[in-house]
């Protein structure tokens, strides 16, 4: 994922101290392709809004983890912050009755994983200048893909497929109105709409 990153951030005209930085900075690709993407023509406030909504899972993840992390004190905590990504927590939470120290093992999964990110933004931002165009239209399919599949992954819960394809589908006609602000827009009046079924079908979300 992170080298189709460092294509994309190359291609955008950030440097290679930028893209890496990024890297080390976000840690979240799905926001680092939305920085790419927006050619640096959307504001400040925007962009701490888009932050907030697409990694506002971390605030769920880490909630999740402060529990198997309760003898650990909040200083260290605070300090692999950092390290947090949906690959991270998905090995620390999946083994936490296998492993005797939970928050070591979170820190080895965090460093080696946060590593191999950085090297693959650099090799992607280095290697891109040598790209044919096919090998570039191949490497811009990486993530597509990667999220597709997660989204296969929850079958046979429906929603999130469901919710999946009608992004897809609404996604070109409210960028056509909204331009890179889509992003924060049609997930939240997908939620919206979801929530209103819920209410209306007298579900508890």
């Amino acid at each position: 994922m992170f080298f189709s990153i460092g294509v994309l951030l190359a291609s955008a005209g950030f440097t290679l101290i930028q893209s890496v930085v990024m890297t080390l900075a976000v840690h979240a690709a799905p926001l680092q392709v939305f920085i790419g993407q927006s050619d640096g023509s959307i504001g400040i406030w925007a962009l701490v809004m888009v932050t907030l909504l697409v990694n506002f899972r971390f605030m769920i993840m880490s909630s999740v983890l402060c529990e198997h992390f309760k003898s650990v004190s909040m200083a260290k905590m605070m300090w692999s912050v950092q390290l947090l990504s949906v690959s991270t927590f998905t090995l620390a939470n999946a083994r936490k009755k296998d492993v005797h120290d939970n928050y070591r093992y979170f820190l080895g999964c965090g460093l080696s994983s946060l590593f191999v990110a950085m090297l693959a933004t650099l090799l992607g931002y280095i290697i891109r200048a040598d790209l044919g165009v096919t090998a570039y239209a191949v490497i811009a399919m990486i993530l597509p893909i990667h999220f597709t599949a997660l989204v296969g992954m929850s079958w046979p819960k429906w929603r999130p497929v469901a919710a999946t394809a009608i992004g897809f589908a609404a996604t070109p006609v409210v960028g056509a109105w909204v331009g890179v602000y889509h992003v924060f827009i049609v997930p939240l009046l997908l939620g919206a709409v979801f929530l209103f079924a819920d209410r209306v079908t007298g579900k508890t979300p």
